[in-house]
């Protein structure tokens, strides 16, 4: 559905980058965790490429590690129960 959006238009809203390109970049950043390719969605990749190199963007994932050290870290059993609950 985003491929196919992008398809018609720049960004995710239209014309110009906005809120909504910022709050669904992250979304697609693992795109390889979720085991997804890019390459079956050209728009989509050529949206993720562009906004990945815009310097804000760069910038705020250059300081993922000392924002959040666990980034990218597999959950286990006991992290999973306190993040999900013991039900």
């Amino acid at each position: 559905m985003l491929d196919q959006r992008l398809s018609q238009q720049h960004y995710v809203g239209g014309d110009r980058y906005s809120i909504a390109d910022m709050a669904i970049y992250p979304w697609i950043v693992p795109w390889e965790k979720q085991r997804q390719t890019l390459e079956e969605f050209p728009d989509l990749e050529r949206w993720f490429e562009e906004v990945s190199q815009r310097p804000a963007v760069r910038k705020a994932y250059a300081l993922v590690e000392d924002i959040n050290p666990q980034a990218g870290v597999v959950m286990d059993d006991e992290a999973r129960k306190h993040l999900f609950g013991n039900r």
